[in-house]
């Protein structure tokens, strides 16, 4: 892929145009394209998004919480990979890209909220909210079979005493 340089002067135009067509603090990118000309779309985006958009603009290191990444799962059951889509509507304290990693990094984080729904189980409580427990039995299932002794495991937690500590037991 070439590396795409920008000038100093098409940097400028860049952010004047962003300034001019937001709306709600959405970003019309579609006008700020036709006005910054010499780049596409996507180039125009990034270009914003990653180098030139002001630091403050997204907290560091944003800490994903179980139910984030279940959101995040349930987002991409419903409207597929959709990445801006999702960030607008859903996610908007971060960027559509890092939804992106996020996503394709979610096996170990499924794996455990795996493991938080057995718990919930054996234990008879709410750990979990009920949007949660729901992808994980229903429309998750075909990516959970890949973890062929899910029923297995399931078996074995149910078995183990309350007291017992689940993470302990599973291995990774």
């Amino acid at each position: 892929m070439p590396i795409i340089h920008w000038t100093e002067e098409e940097k400028l135009l860049l952010l004047e145009a962003v300034n001019k067509n937001k709306i709600n603090n959405r970003i019309q990118w579609q006008a700020v394209q036709s006005i910054v000309s010499s780049k596409s779309y996507n180039q125009c985006r990034t270009m914003y998004s990653v180098m030139l958009k002001p630091a403050d603009s997204f907290p560091v290191n944003y800490n994903w919480s179980f139910k984030n990444y279940a959101k995040l799962l349930m987002c991409v059951l419903e409207y597929g990979t959709k990445w801006e889509f999702i960030q607008r509507n859903y996610f908007q304290e971060t960027t559509s890209n890092a939804l992106k990693k996020k996503y394709v990094k979610s096996d170990k984080v499924l794996q455990r909220l795996i493991v938080l729904y057995l718990k919930q189980l054996r234990n008879n409580i709410e750990e979990l909210e009920t949007e949660p427990i729901d992808i994980i039995e229903g429309k998750l299932y075909k990516r959970i079979a890949k973890y062929m002794n899910f029923e297995q495991m399931r078996t074995k937690i149910m078995s183990m005493s309350p007291s017992t500590p689940i993470e302990s037991k599973i291995e990774w």
